[in-house]
């Protein structure tokens, strides 16, 4: 359901799950941290993709990614819902290739952006044909 509060969560770390969601869709989730009444961080979007045909496993595996924090200051860190192998690239806004990891079975991967100035960065995650792609932003 667009725009509707779905959880709340106090302390850390912060664990969402949605029993409710149907496998033939696509679902985006997006958290906001409220600090007192009036602040309220960036939202970080969360996307919910699956990945692997489901025969084999039984059950197809999805694949959420956070990027915390965002925006940040010299690192970052992608955090995966499951072990992850495939290409991370990371681009700056004029398409230049900044970074490019790969991974196996990876849960977490930490990206230093220190050598590199402040702005947008798209981080691209790759899996066969599956792709995901989230902003991130980095001010020095």
């Amino acid at each position: 359901t667009m725009g509707k509060v779905i959880g709340e969560l106090v302390g850390a770390p912060y664990t969402f799950v949605d029993d409710s969601i149907d496998a033939r869709g696509r679902y985006y989730y997006r958290a906001v941290a409220f600090y007192d009444d009036s602040l309220a961080s960036l939202p970080s979007n969360v996307d919910s993709a699956v990945f692997g045909s489901g025969v084999a496993e039984g059950v197809p595996r999805k694949l959420e990614i956070s990027i915390a924090p965002n925006p940040f200051n010299a690192t970052t860190r992608i955090l995966f819902s499951a072990p992850f192998t495939g290409r991370l690239d990371v681009y700056d806004i004029t398409g230049r290739l900044t970074r490019s990891l790969k991974l196996h079975e990876a849960l977490s991967v930490s990206l230093d952006m220190s050598a590199e100035p402040s702005g947008i960065y798209l981080i691209r995650i790759q899996s066969g044909s599956k792709t995901i792609i989230r902003r991130a932003v980095l001010i020095k």
